[in-house]
Formats: structure tokens, sequence, C-alpha cells
């Protein structure tokens, strides 16, 4: 008896061990954020199968996630070729990567979400190389779709070694359409790179050849976004935190200068290289020190302006140049920003792409302005701003990115808007707006995955362009009282943009790694969501003559009449109703997601909206308006 109670405890035992030691899997939408901390017991579906829906030419995944409540270690996963289920042909392995996110990022409700656990990481990093140990690992599949594959539906299985083989489904879902290159997207991405952060981060001296492959990295990554616009400083220490401009003065025996273009050159060639050629050149001549005042009503006198200069030895310096607007500065900057404009016109960027900035809330005063008038008459203004503004002292803006009364909601089935194709280029600053914002909640660091993914589309449904002022790279590199923080106001001449600063939104889209930058779940979740928004644009391209866009009269926030675009002849009236019906379904789900204090939530839309559905239908519908002739790519009014 007493030894039948022994051998039954001891079998409860193992039982016991064997529960805990054992693996579980399952699949999780991209927009699911999977957390280190709470307790993911129970998750186990030995049925799960990884569904990736995707268009040609383009990057989409899927996730796989393993938990244990001992720790994993040396989990490593392999993908098969990838074939299609009716046919022969097949996309190889060698097209499919392998990630592993890590538990570096936060979310700013996870406590409500799991209340009694006091740290709750976001996985977020994407990891080539998987952690030595884990209790729970999200797995990334990333497949690249070549450009000619069949459409149709393509299987494969993804390898899991974590003490014991796994081996899980995944099943491709190819469109008929085509994904345009990023390069060629229409969506406006205007996201702002940081050569001192990545220099600060690393530990390598700024403009070092080791600077300049990390850099390289970054650009990169940017291009997988499509970025439309550049940023080249002429002066130092902005609010972005350059210690040196890439401008830089060499002194002449007589006390004048010359600029050396030499930097700010190969800086462009390299974003050129990587990115593409963009549609919008800042060149960053003012900040708030520069002369100026809140929306020109309190003007604060210019002062002495920063710009680097290569001492006799070599070195790198600063000089204090004279105040804009006045006669010595006029001097200085009139031939320096002819060289400037000569480097652009030889690389095929004109006047229409040319701006200085950043003007903020603080605009520059309009003897300012006239002085850039003089100087660089070539160059329109570059806005970042709470409000909307057309001009600034009669100097046209040329660009964009704000805040209040941004964009307008569509009302179906009467007001629908074409933001791709507004004739001004105005763009959202993704941060807090209020209940009618667009972008609800806000794209912080720590926001949820939905508003990453669906922030260009909600974009271009507002009559906006797409998004800016973000940054990719400003990483927490300085010490400071609460911890690490960014270089983003870290000169006190610079620094007072308050709750204009980038990191009022995200300043930093990737994370870095041991020896480089690396995608995060935010990112691809943005990458992602930039086709579906081709899409769309594909779409609305085919069905214009049949229905087209509202025209928006000029106001706050309003930027101008978006004029339709007619590239086919009107379409039959069915055809026309089922594409925009495809189109109009999304609109109203997104609305119900984000739109005001009724606004049903992410967690909503992630778990009970079939996003992969209405993506399948998106593409489908695109690879028709294509077939039907008014749907092919293009760039969007400058």
């Amino acid at each position: 008896m007493r030894l039948r109670r022994v051998l039954a405890i001891l079998a409860a035992t193992m039982v016991a061990v064997a529960e805990c030691a054992a693996i579980e899997v399952w699949t999780a939408s991209i927009m699911t954020p999977i957390f280190d901390g709470p307790d993911y017991s129970g998750r186990h579906d030995p049925k799960c199968t990884v569904l990736i829906v995707g268009a040609r030419n383009g990057y989409f995944s899927g996730q796989v996630v393993l938990s244990s409540r001992t720790p994993l270690a040396g989990v490593r996963a392999k993908m098969s070729d990838l074939r299609r289920v009716d046919g022969s042909e097949l996309i190889p392995a060698s097209g499919v990567r392998i990630r592993y996110a890590l538990p570096t990022g936060s979310q700013y409700d996870a406590r409500k979400l799991f209340p009694g656990l006091k740290t709750v990481r976001r996985f977020e990093a994407l990891s080539p190389v998987p952690p030595e140990s884990a209790t729970v690992q999200p797995v990334w599949i990333t497949v690249g779709i070549p450009a000619d594959v069949p459409a149709g539906t393509y299987s494969g299985t993804l390898s899991i070694v974590a003490g014991e083989t796994i081996s899980v489904p995944v099943v491709l879902k190819v469109s008929g359409w085509t994904a345009p290159a990023p390069a060629d997207f229409t969506i406006h991405a205007g996201v702002m790179q940081s050569p001192d952060s990545v220099a600060m981060q690393y530990g390598v001296p700024l403009w070092s050849e080791r600077h300049w492959q990390l850099l390289a990295q970054s650009m990169d990554l940017l291009g997988q976004l499509g970025n439309k616009v550049v940023f080249l400083t002429t002066i130092c220490q902005t609010h972005i935190g350059n210690e040196q401009s890439m401008l830089r003065l060499i002194r002449q025996g007589d006390g004048t200068y010359r600029p050396d273009l030499s930097i700010m050159e190969r800086y462009l060639d390299l974003y050129t290289k990587h990115v593409g050629k963009p549609d919008v050149v800042c060149l960053y001549a003012w900040d708030l020190f520069c002369g100026g005042g809140y929306f020109s009503q309190k003007e604060q006198k210019p002062e002495a302006v920063p710009v680097s200069v290569v001492e006799p030895d070599g070195r790198i310096g600063t000089v204090e140049t004279p105040p804009y607007a006045t006669p010595e500065a006029e001097s200085l900057w009139k031939p320096v920003m002819a060289a400037i404009h000569q480097m652009l016109v030889r690389r095929g960027l004109g006047e229409k792409t040319i701006t200085i900035g950043i003007a903020g809330d603080v605009r520059p005063s309009k003897e300012v302005v006239a002085f850039f008038r003089a100087v660089a008459p070539f160059a329109r203004w570059l806005v970042h701003s709470h409000g909307f503004a057309a001009e600034i002292a009669g100097t046209r803006v040329g660009y964009i990115s704000h805040v209040w009364g941004c964009g307008r909601a569509p009302q179906l089935p009467n007001t629908r808007w074409h933001g791709w194709n507004n004739p001004v280029l105005v763009t959202i600053f993704p941060r807090e707006g209020g209940n009618n914002f667009p972008v609800s909640p806000p794209l912080w660091t720590n926001g949820h995955l939905g508003t990453y993914h669906t922030l260009a589309e909600i974009c271009t449904i507002y009559n906006l362009r797409g998004f800016g002022r973000i940054g990719l790279d400003f990483w927490p590199v300085l010490d400071s009282k609460s911890g690490r923080s960014s270089i983003l106001n870290r000169f006190p001449i610079s620094g007072r943009w308050h709750q204009l600063s980038v990191s009022t939104a995200t300043a930093m889209l990737v994370e870095p790694g041991p020896d480089g930058p690396l995608a995060t779940v935010r990112f691809e979740n943005l990458r992602e969501g930039m086709y579906e928004a081709e899409a769309r644009i594909a779409v609305e391209r085919a069905v214009a003559a049949n229905y087209p866009p509202a025209a928006a009269p000029a106001g706050r926030g309003v930027a101008a009449t978006t004029q339709p675009v007619r590239t086919g002849a009107r379409l039959p009236d069915d055809v026309a109703a089922r594409l925009q019906g495809v189109l109009d379904e999304r609109v109203n789900l997104l609305l119900a997601a984000t739109r005001g204090k009724e606004a049903k939530g992410w967690q909503w839309f992630v778990q009970e909206v079939d996003w992969r559905g209405m993506r399948e239908k998106l593409f489908a519908a695109a690879a028709e308006a294509v077939r039907l002739g008014g749907g092919a790519p293009g760039r969007a009014a400058q």
C-alpha cells in the first residue's frame, strides 16, 4: 500500500516535471505583441500553421512563438523551400530570412494587460542570432517574394531545434499584384537618420571609415521604407544633436572661408545608393537660435551661427559665424549656398527638391526669411510644427509635417480622399493629437503595433501624403539623471523644441545590435503597412474616374484641393463599385479602431478583424486594377 502511494507520487512528479519542461508552440499575428514575463501556458497548438499573405516584389513576415516554464536553450530555426501547391515553381529557402525577437522594448499599457507583473518587456529587436536562453522566444519568418514568381499558394516547413525538433507548416499566399520597389513608393516616408547617434553608440569617430560602414546599414533600413527626405546639416548644435555640421569651412589667407562639401556629398551619395534619389533635400540651416519667434509673434534676435571649421592642423573645430540677416553673413553664405546648389543640381536634385529648415512653432523672422531668399533663392522652407503653414514671410513652404488639424477623416459614402495625390507635400507628425487625430494612439516607441502597421494607409485616407518627423536611430546614447537619453535637445541653444521634439512620436524605429542597427517588430509592421497603402493607391488610380476624391477647401490643417487622377478610362460601374467596396471596408474598420472617444482600439482590430483576409482582397483588387490599365504605380505630384 505504501509502495503504491510512493509510486503514485513519483508518477505525478514526473508528469509535473514533463509539463514544466514541455515546449509550447503557437503562431501569432505580427501585430500581436509578445511579452517576456507573462505565463503563456496553455497556448500550445499542435496544428498551428504560419499564414503569410504577400505580393510579388515585397517582403512579408509571420511569427511562431515558443515558450516553456524552463529556459529554452540553443533555439535554432531553418526554413525549407516554399513550393507552389499547384505547380513546380518555388521560392528558395535562401529568399527567406529567419530572425529571433529580443525583449528589448515595452508597451505603455502592458501593466494593465498583465496586472501584478512589475516588469513586462515587449519583444522588439529582430536579431539573426538567437539568445543563449529564454523562456519565451518569438521566431520571425520574412519572405522576400520575387517579382517574377507566379501567383498562388506556396507551402514549406519551418524546422525549429530547441532540445527537440519541431516542425511548423508555413503557407504563403502570393497575390497577382506586383508591388513597386520601395524607391518607387508613392507614400511619403519622412524618417530622420542620426549620424551622431550611430557614432556614439558604437564608439567610433564621426565620419571615420567604420562610421560610414555603420551608416550604410542605417541607410539600407531607410531604403526598405522608401524614405523620401534627407537632412544635410549646414550648422552645428541643432535640435537633432549634431555636434558638427556636414558643411565644413576652410579658412583662407585673407580671413574669408571657402566651403568643404566632402562630408555632405558623401552622405548624400550614400543615401542615394541605399535609399534612392530623395524627393526632399533639407539644408538644415536654421534652428531656434537663428532669429525668429513663436508663430512669428514674439521675435528673438539672431545669434551667432556655429559651423564646423577645418583647423590648420586638420582637426575639426567650431567657428561662430555672423548672425543671419547681416551683411557679413550674406557675404559668407551666398557663395556657400551657391556651391551647395551646384552640387545638388549635378546630382539631378533641382529647385522643387531643395528646402531650408527646420522651422517649427518658432518661425524664422521676416528678416531671416528675406536673408535666405537672397543667399538661397532656389530653396523653399521645410516646417515641422503644430500648425499648418503654406508660406513663411512670403516664401513658400515646400514641405510640412504637423499636428493640429492634420488631415480630414473620410465621410463615406460621400467624402473620400486621395491624400497620396495632394498637390501640397503635407504629412503628419504622429505624436499626440487629440481624439480626432488620424494616428491614435500616437506612434510612440512603446505604442501599439497596429499604429505602425496602418500608419501609411491612414495618412492617405485622411488626405495626407504620408508621415514625417520620426527618427530612425536616435538611440539613448547619453547618460542622464533618469537613465539614458538620446542626443535630441542636448545643446542649450536649440533645446527648446519641447512638445515638438522628434522623441514625442518615436525617435528610433530600429535598435542597435552588436554590429549595427537591427530592424524591429515595429519597423516590419510599418513596412508591411506601406505595401498595403501602395496597393490601395493602385486601386484608387483605377477607379478615380468613377469615384473621384472630394475637393478640399484650403483651411487650417488642410493643404489644398486634391485633384483626381485619371490614368485610364472609366470602368464599368459594377467593377468600379466592387473595387471601391474593398477600399471602403478597410476605411470603416480603420476608423472603428481609431476614431474618437468610442474607438474600439488595436486589441480589437488585431483579435477580431481578419486583416490577412482584408489584405488578400486588397492585393487581388490591386492586381485587377493593374490588369484594367488604371493602377500602374507612379509618384505623386511634387
